[in-house]
Parts: C-alpha cells; structure tokens; sequence
C-alpha cells in the first residue's frame, strides 16, 4: 500500500515529522466563483504536533440587514478563529469594495497586535483565508487575504485553494474541470472530490469535510447533514484510487492521457447522475423579516382555522 506521505513525488512537499510547520493548522480550504453564487469547502482536522482534532474551519457570518457571508480560513488556529471573530463584528452592509478589503486588512493588523502580546509567542501567526460576501447593493464577493498579503477581491479565477493541500486539489480541479464556470451544486460536486484527495494524500489533512455556499440572493446552502458528503465521497473512491496511481507516478502524466480521459468520462458520468441529488444539498433561507414573520404566521393561522 502507497504512504501518502510519498504521493506526488517531487509535485507537493510536506514537512517532516517532528517539523515546527506541523504545529501549524495547514489542512486545505477551497473556494469557487459561480453563476449563482459562492462555494468554499475544507478538511476539520487541526494538526499540532503529534495530536490532531476536528474542527470546524468554514463558517457562515451571522446575518444581518442587507449582508451574509461565508468564511474558511487555514494556518494558526488562533490567529484564524480571531480573524473570524473580528470580520463578523466589523463588516458592515453599507461598505462598498474598497471598504471590506480595508475592513479585512485592518482585522489582519489586529491580530499581529494581539498575537504578539500572547504568552510564549514565538513567531508570527500564518494564516490565508478565503471570503464569499453578499450585499444587497454590492452583489457577491470573492475575496482572498492572508497573513502576508492584503486582501483582493477575486475576479480572473473561478476557483482558489488555501493551506498544505492546495496543490493536490488544484491538480485535481485542474484536471476535471480547468475552466470551471458552472453553479453551486456543480462546484459541490468538485469540492468533495478535491477535498477528498487532499485528505488522503496530505499528512496534514483529515476528518470531516465542511461545505458552505452563498447564493446571489444571499442565502446559504449546505449538505443536509454530514453522512450525505460521506455518502458522495463513497462515490467517487474509485475515481480517488485511479488518482492514486497517478499520483504515485510522480511523472507529468504524459504517459496517462488515456487514463485521463476515461478519469474524465467517469467524473462527467457522476455529475449528471448526482448533480440534483436532494439528499445531498439542503437550502437555509436568510434569517426572517417581520414581514416573513407575519406572512409564516398567516399561513399557519388558514391551516389550523376550522
């Protein structure tokens, strides 16, 4: 059996065991633009050392008056986690472009202020993370920042990996779909796919995957629960295990173009067999006006009246 540790061959390199860059939460994240909305997915495990636990990484902004987002974020667990915390209290419905991505560089500044002053704090936090927001009179955004980099709104990529396993899943969206301009459901479908194969070729990725849309009309979509991703991911393991031997080639895949293309074939065939699963993908509307209140309690009020 292959060690994932000697996937890829000179394509990924990994840490070694023992190396001060496991202590860091690495894992992957991924995010896609669509035509009708924002979707980000990402691994749960959260590597220290010799110890890892599940956590939850992708993460939707509480909603408000005329704005809801979503969020993954990948590198120094604390540093991530505080990020979060302080886009969720700052961003606002009125900023425009320019004001969120001085809002996230600001949230980034804070948390080096903060960082430093931690207890036995030895060097800078690492971090990147990936953000879908929608305003009512902005639309959607797509943006990236991370720790060494302002943040940028995302406009010539329909697609964006974070973290240690963002080579393998860029090579395996490559491969499927290069120019991806699909929808929500289908970048679903792809996002489980590319998890997946980090999880089981990088070290540093593992447990559950989390998934989380945002639609042009700014509400979420997710799976209806987590053994409906496990189910896909069923699905699509003999497609992993091809990649596996490609993978383990460590070649530029010029001598498996025949692979490839039936790879190909297969994946096309399990996205139009699955694409409108309804057991996989459950709608959360936006939080409820009163006018959504009094309009429910209607309803219900003509059911129950004799």
């Amino acid at each position: 059996m292959t060690n994932k540790y000697d996937m890829l061959g000179p394509k990924c390199q990994y840490p070694d065991e023992g190396s001060e860059e496991l202590e860091e939460d690495m894992t992957i994240g991924i995010g896609f633009r669509c035509k009708d909305g924002i979707l980000i997915a990402g691994d749960r495990q959260r590597s220290k050392g010799d110890s890892a636990r599940s956590v939850t990484k992708v993460k939707g902004f509480d909603i408000r008056e005329g704005l809801s987002g979503i969020y993954i974020g990948s590198g120094t667990s604390s540093a991530v986690d505080m990020v979060f915390d302080n886009l969720n209290r700052a961003l606002r419905a009125d900023l425009r472009e320019e004001g969120v991505e001085e809002t996230i560089d600001k949230a980034i500044k804070e948390i080096y202020k903060r960082h430093i002053k931690m207890p036995g704090s030895k060097k800078k936090p690492s971090f990147s993370m990936l953000i879908g927001l929608w305003m009512r009179d902005e639309n959607l955004m797509f943006l990236s920042a991370a720790a060494d980099s302002p943040a940028m709104v995302i406009r010539d990529q329909p697609y964006k990996a974070i973290g240690s396993g963002a080579k393998i899943a860029n090579f395996v969206i490559g491969t499927f779909y290069p120019w991806f301009d699909g929808a929500v459901v289908d970048a679903l479908l792809i996002a489980v796919m590319a998890v997946n194969a980090a999880k089981e070729y990088d070290p540093s990725c593992g447990g559950e995957t989390d998934i989380i849309g945002l639609l042009e009309d700014g509400s979420f979509i997710k799976p209806k629960n987590a053994k409906a991703v496990a189910k896909l991911e069923g699905r699509q393991a003999d497609l992993l295990t091809s990649l596996k031997d490609m993978f383990s080639s460590g070649s530029d895949f010029s001598d498996t173009e025949g692979s490839l293309v039936n790879l190909k074939s297969e994946m096309e065939k399990l996205h139009k067999k699955y694409r409108r699963d309804p057991l996989l993908v459950h709608r959360f509307p936006r939080e409820f006006t009163k006018a959504d209140f009094e309009s429910a309690l209607r309803k219900v009020s003509r059911r129950v009246s004799p």
